[in-house]
């Protein structure tokens, strides 16, 4: 199973998501687990990696399971809040649109996004 790892951040109740052009899909910055880190640290540096700002983890959100291109993943969402920095696309080869959404009524989520905890 492959692990990810990602977080969810909040503004004017709208939530930060990424459009990854493979997938046609809006999702939460986030990346692969490696070996030698924890989820939660991963959910750091994919963060930074993705959209150039360092997060601070408030609380883990949810762990879903969900197949995609026929792997088998498991992905670690956290609440987090931005420290430093102003959210832009880092990796144009991947991402091709990056804003804030309301989860409800955006179409094309990523399959590991739940409308857990939205409050």
């Amino acid at each position: 199973m492959i692990e990810i790892s990602g977080v969810r951040i909040k503004k004017d109740g709208k939530t930060l998501l990424l459009h990854r052009k493979k997938w046609d899909h809006w999702e939460l910055p986030g990346g692969t687990v490696e070996p030698t880190e924890s989820p939660r640290k991963t959910a750091i540096r994919e963060t930074k990696e993705e959209i150039g700002v360092d997060v601070e983890i408030l609380r883990e959100l949810d762990t879903v399971d969900f197949e995609i291109g026929g792997k088998n993943v498991r992905s670690y969402q956290y609440i987090a809040k931005i420290i430093s920095g102003e959210p832009k696309l880092m990796e144009p080869d991947i991402h091709d649109d990056i804003g804030f959404f309301d989860l409800e009524t955006q179409e094309s989520l990523a399959p590991n996004i739940t409308l857990a905890g939205l409050n």
